[in-house]
């Protein structure tokens, strides 16, 4: 029984000590223009704050485009500027980000996966956050899964889960497998007059050399000119 006890405590000590978990509020607001069938471009800025959402840790804009190439797949191109809190200032970092993505219908379910992979390059900061802070994540890969559910007697309340995997392509020199992944689940409501707002929770484990531990809660606003659901979105254009 006394082993027991020892081992209990010796576990709950390693988990105490070497894993530091914190709750973060992320929110933002966006516009999303679909120019045609195939080409559409979206900006979007977000701010991000940590120690229990009490602090700013990010502020960033981003553009980008994507472009439709066939039957569910598409390609994209984003660049995000951003600035960074480190310790007690903020610095500035620019971000170039290609995505490739391919989407699949279930119909029997009413659900489509979609299936990401980004990579993405930052440049421009700091010499000394670039190649000796924080070298790993310069350049990173990502990849994504996401399914969500569409109820064709109710479209505009769309629930989402999704799973997302990082991996540095220049790691720290003691390399782990796996740098982060992010487990997340939401909804996404489609508002009348072409308005949407997306809310979700995010678990993200990041294997460092102390693990961390966030849990993220987000909240997204976006204003589609061309709507998520085509002509229907029409009805509730006020021209």
């Amino acid at each position: 029984m006394k082993g027991l006890i020892l081992i209990i405590s010796f576990v709950v000590s390693i988990f105490g000590y070497s894993q530091i978990n914190d709750a973060h509020l992320w929110t933002g607001a966006g516009l999303d223009v679909k120019v045609n069938d195939k080409f559409s471009v979206d900006y979007k800025m977000q701010t991000r704050f940590y120690n229990n959402a009490t602090s700013l840790r990010v502020y960033l804009n981003q553009i980008g485009a994507s472009y439709k190439i066939a039957s569910g797949l598409k390609v994209g191109l984003n660049y995000r500027y951003s600035r960074k809190k480190k310790d007690y200032y903020f610095v500035s970092e620019n971000r170039i980000i290609l995505d490739a993505a391919y989407g699949y219908k279930i119909k029997d379910i009413n659900t489509k996966v979609t299936a990401r992979v980004r990579y993405q390059h930052a440049f421009d900061r700091l010499k000394t956050i670039n190649e000796t802070i924080t070298p790993n994540t310069s350049d990173v890969f990502r990849f994504r899964l996401l399914a969500k559910y569409k109820n064709p007697d109710f479209k505009r309340v769309q629930p989402f889960v999704g799973y997302e995997y990082f991996k540095s392509l220049n790691p720290e020199p003691i390399k782990f497998v796996l740098n982060s992944y992010r487990i997340l689940a939401g909804i996404n409501l489609d508002l009348p007059f072409k308005h949407e707002v997306k809310l979700n929770y995010i678990y993200q484990s990041s294997n460092k050399s102390t693990p961390e531990v966030d849990h993220i809660f987000a909240i997204q606003y976006t204003y589609n000119l061309e709507g998520l659901f085509g002509s229907e979105k029409k009805l509730y254009n006020l021209k």
